[in-house]
């Protein structure tokens, strides 16, 4: 069993000189889409997908150590598992 996480992260949150850019929803629409087009190369393979979202996720970045102020944002992550 394969399982991948699509994470609105990883898809604009972007550190500037003193704060933060992130379009949260621009973000989840980027990691969706990334999702789905996985989805559909992975049943194209023959493979069984099954689909899931981690509805509102609280993601902490930044804090002690990090030099970073710390911030929190709360997205909704895609994902599937595949075998």
């Amino acid at each position: 069993m394969t399982q991948q996480i699509f994470d609105p992260i990883s898809f604009g949150f972007e550190w500037t000189a003193d704060w933060y850019k992130f379009d949260a929803k621009a973000a989840e629409k980027k990691a969706l889409a990334a999702r789905n087009a996985e989805v559909k190369r992975l049943r194209k393979e023959g493979r069984e997908v099954f689909p899931f979202t981690l509805s509102k996720q609280l993601r902490t970045m930044g804090g002690i150590g990090s030099s970073r102020p710390e911030i929190s944002v709360i997205v909704s992550a895609y994902g599937l598992n595949a075998r």
